[in-house]
């Protein structure tokens, strides 16, 4: 049996956890398929499942 794994909703859950982690102010989680997202260097077209790609600035 296989238990499926919310992605985005595991990522968002640990937001804090990563900022304090990075020493940033500010982590924005989004799906490789939103049109709206900040990714500037397309960083998304990397993203597989359960391998996120992280664009760092």
């Amino acid at each position: 049996e296989t238990t499926e794994i919310d992605e985005l909703q595991v990522l968002l859950g640990a937001v804090d956890f990563i900022r304090e982690q990075l020493n940033v102010k500010e982590v924005c989680v989004f799906k490789a398929d939103d049109a709206a997202r900040y990714d500037p260097q397309d960083r998304a077209r990397l993203a597989v499942p359960l391998r996120p790609a992280i664009f760092i600035e």
